[in-house]
């Protein structure tokens, strides 16, 4: 049974596993708009699809859900009753997965080239000016640090993230290995794929056994 908004699209089939995904910036991969869902859509599990069509790294909420507490409360509700969560997400997609996954303790996180974090000044710093424009018309500063999250809940929860990422990418290597030292982080790293790593990890099959280590 599937239930649809413009940017949550949900999949019921009966499992007590979900697979949430957040999308990335423009869904630019190869994938369609609601990223990973062709390639999750074999699972035996429910799944929900959600996008940030003003790609404000969800910190402005989504259309449907305006304010970023009424998303995270959205999120909350659709996996209450489950016994097993999954969040995936690629770019600002995994900046969300890795959020949420933290603030609502979620058993795994999935996060493909992720930003971890999107501070005007941790940004100068790095001389990281992907996104500019978007980034500064972000309205609500909730949370732009991700390791500080993570160091925050990490007394309290029990989720483990996988971060894929690709060392020829010199910016999405300094995002991922400043994670490196967190006992909840295991960190992936591939000599190929650039920013758009999930891309090459799909064509050449690694995708395909990543979700099966996770979903089967």
């Amino acid at each position: 049974m599937a239930e649809e908004t413009k940017d949550i699209l949900l999949f019921k089939k009966g499992s007590d596993v979900i697979v949430i995904t957040f999308g990335g910036i423009k869904m630019g991969i190869g994938m369609p708009r609601f990223e990973f869902k062709n390639i999750l859509i074999k699972y035996n599990c429910d799944q929900a699809f959600i996008i940030d069509p003003n790609q404000s790294w969800y910190q402005d909420g989504i259309n449907s859900k305006p304010n970023f507490e009424s998303l995270k409360s959205e999120i909350e509700n659709i996996i209450r009753d489950y016994k097993k969560v999954i969040f995936i997400g690629n770019s600002m997609g995994g900046f969300a997965a890795i959020m949420f996954g933290a603030l609502l303790n979620v058993d795994r996180v999935i996060s493909f080239s992720p930003q971890t974090f999107i501070s005007r000044y941790r940004r100068a710093y790095y001389g990281d000016k992907r996104w500019s424009d978007q980034i500064n018309s972000i309205v609500s500063k909730n949370y732009l640090n991700l390791k500080r999250l993570l160091l925050k809940t990490k007394s309290k929860n029990s989720t483990i993230y996988s971060i894929y990422y690709s060392t020829t990418d010199k910016l999405d290597k300094i995002h991922s290995e400043r994670l490196s030292k967190l006992k909840s982080c295991n960190l992936y790293s591939y000599s190929f794929g650039g920013h758009n790593l999930v891309k090459s990890l799909k064509d050449k099959g690694i995708l395909t056994e990543i979700l099966n280590e996770n979903l089967l």
